[in-house]
């Protein structure tokens, strides 16, 4: 196994680069489109169906 990541060290360091990035990313994002949620979001029991 070792001898894979050592034989493929770029694409394993690229990898890792885009997960954190990724990680970071989502640390952001969730935080912020939670706070833009309209207030009464969860409030309705069932939305009415469009017809």
């Amino acid at each position: 196994m070792l001898e894979t990541i050592w034989a493929h060290e770029t694409a394993v360091m690229w990898l890792t680069a885009v997960s954190l990035l990724t990680f970071i990313a989502t640390l952001i994002a969730v935080p912020w489109l939670i706070v833009r949620i309209l207030p009464d979001y969860f409030a309705h029991g069932r939305r009415p169906r469009k017809q």
